[in-house]
C-alpha cells in the first residue's frame, strides 16, 4: 500500500477496502484523521471523508460501498471489521477513540467491551449511553482502582470523588425512571445512601488533609482516616495559637466524627467495620484529652454534677 503524490492514499484505500485489508484500511485512516488534527483548529483544510471510519463503521447496509467489510473476518485475530477497528485502538491506548468510533456500532461495542478486561473499568461510559443506569451506577460504585495507567495501585482521591459524582447523577436517573417499581426504587435509595457515605469520607479527608494536600492522595478507608482524625486533633492541641488552633480542632472532630456515622450507619445496615459509637467515643477522648485544662476546671465547679455547669464555650473546645 503505497502513498501517491501529495499525500494521496486514495488508491491505496481502495485497493485495502476492495481485498479486504483490515489493517490498511484502519492504518490509513488513521494516518489521516491524525494529520487533520495537527493542523489544528483553524485549518481551512477540513476532514476528508473518504478516510473517515465512522462513515466505514456504519455503512453497512446493502447500499453501502463499505457493506462488503461487515461480512468479512480478519484472519489474524477472527474478528469482524467494527470488532477489529475498536481492538485496534485499545491495543494502541486510543481508549477515548474507541468509544467514540463505538457510537457507531453500539451493540458491538458493548460486545467488544465484555470480552476485553482492559475496558471492564470503563464499561459504565457504554451503559450510560444506551440508558442502563441501574448497571452503570452499581459499576461507578464498585471502581476502586486508577481508570487509566497503573491499575494495580489504589485509586486517587479525586478519581473516587470524580466516579462518586457520577454515580450519584446516575442513580438520580435510575430512581427517577424507577416509576412505580417499589424494589427498583428501594434499590436506587439504597445506592444512594452508599454514594452519600462515599462522599462524606471524601469530604472528610479533603478537611483532614487541608493545606498539606499534593493532588496525588490516594483515597483512604474509614478506619484509617479516623486514625488520621485522631493526630490531627493531637497535633493542633500541641501547637501554641490559641483560637486557630480550638478552630481546627473543631474542624478534625466534625471529620473524624463524620467518619464515625458512616460506620455506624454501615453497622446498622448489617456492614462491617469498626463500631460507629467506639468511633466516635475516641474522637470525643481526643477532644476532651486536648483541652484537658478546661475540663478540669469545668469538673471542679459542681461535685454533684461535673457538666452540669459546663459553659458553651467550654463545650464547644
Amino acid at each position: 500500500l503505497l502513498r501517491g503524490p501529495g499525500g494521496d492514499d486514495s488508491s491505496a484505500l481502495a485497493s485495502a477496502v476492495e481485498h479486504c485489508h483490515l489493517g490498511g484500511v484502519v492504518e490509513i485512516c488513521r494516518d489521516h484523521r491524525s494529520e487533520w488534527r495537527d493542523r489544528g483548529r483553524y485549518s481551512p483544510v477540513g476532514p476528508n471523508e473518504e478516510y473517515d471510519l465512522r462513515v466505514m463503521m456504519s455503512g453497512t447496509g446493502d447500499g453501502s460501498p463499505y457493506s462488503h467489510l461487515h461480512r468479512s473476518i480478519d484472519l489474524r485475530t477472527g474478528l469482524a471489521f467494527n470488532p477489529f477497528v475498536l481492538r485496534w485502538h485499545a491495543d494502541r491506548g486510543l481508549i477515548p477513540e474507541v468509544f467514540e468510533l463505538g457510537r457507531q456500532c453500539p451493540n458491538d461495542l458493548t460486545r467488544y467491551i465484555r470480552g476485553d478486561a482492559r475496558l471492564s473499568d470503563l464499561s459504565w461510559v457504554q451503559d450510560l449511553r444506551t440508558g442502563g443506569h441501574e448497571t452503570a451506577t452499581a459499576k461507578l460504585l464498585a471502581v476502586d482502582v486508577p481508570l487509566l495507567g497503573e491499575t494495580d495501585s489504589p485509586a486517587s482521591l479525586w478519581e473516587r470523588d470524580q466516579m462518586r459524582s457520577l454515580a450519584k447523577l446516575s442513580n438520580k436517573l435510575a430512581r427517577s425512571r424507577a416509576g412505580g417499581d417499589a424494589a427498583r426504587a428501594a434499590a436506587a435509595d439504597k445506592r444512594a445512601d452508599l454514594i452519600e457515605d462515599d462522599l462524606t469520607l471524601i469530604s472528610a479527608q479533603r478537611m483532614l488533609q487541608r493545606g498539606t494536600e499534593t493532588g496525588t492522595e490516594v483515597a483512604l478507608g474509614a478506619e484509617s482516616l479516623l486514625s488520621l482524625a485522631r493526630e490531627k486533633i493531637q497535633s493542633a492541641s500541641s501547637d501554641d495559637d490559641g483560637g486557630d488552633a480550638r478552630e481546627r480542632t473543631k474542624a478534625y472532630a466534625v471529620s473524624g466524627l463524620a467518619v464515625s456515622s458512616v460506620l455506624l450507619r454501615g453497622e446498622e445496615a448489617g456492614g462491617d467495620g469498626a463500631s460507629g459509637r467506639d468511633a466516635a467515643a475516641s474522637i470525643w477522648a481526643e477532644c476532651v484529652l486536648s483541652d484537658l485544662d478546661a475540663w478540669r476546671s469545668a469538673s471542679s465547679d459542681s461535685s454533684d454534677d461535673p457538666a452540669g455547669r459546663l459553659s458553651e464555650e467550654e463545650l464547644a473546645g
